[in-house]
C-alpha cells in the first residue's frame, strides 16, 4: 500500500499553476510601470536623439516607416526581451 505523507514544509497542490499561491502584484505592476517607461526612453532615444531628422534627412512619411528603421527597431526588441524576463520575474509568488 502506498501512502503520501506530506512534510510541514510542503505545501499541497491545490489550483496548478494559478493556485493558492499569493502573487505579488504591486511588485509586478511597478516593474511593468518602470519596464514600459524605459521601453519608450530607449524608442525615444534612438529615433530622436541618436538618428535625428534634418533636412538633409526627411523624416518618414508615417509612424510605422519611422519604427521599422533598423536603427530603431534592433534596440527597442532586445530591450523589450530583456524587460520582458525582468518584468515576468516580478509575478513570481512570494
Amino acid at each position: 500500500m502506498t501512502g503520501f505523507v506530506e512534510s510541514e514544509n510542503t505545501l499541497p497542490v491545490v489550483g496548478g499553476v494559478f493556485g493558492s499561491e499569493r502573487r505579488n502584484l504591486r511588485r509586478g505592476y511597478m516593474r511593468l510601470g518602470i519596464g514600459l517607461s524605459v521601453l519608450w526612453f530607449v524608442f525615444w532615444s534612438c529615433a530622436y536623439v541618436v538618428h535625428p531628422y534634418t533636412s538633409h534627412i526627411p523624416q518618414p512619411a508615417s509612424f510605422a516607416l519611422l519604427i521599422m528603421a533598423w536603427g530603431i527597431l534592433v534596440p527597442c526588441v532586445m530591450t523589450a526581451l530583456l524587460l520582458a524576463c525582468w518584468i515576468t520575474a516580478g509575478f513570481r509568488p512570494v
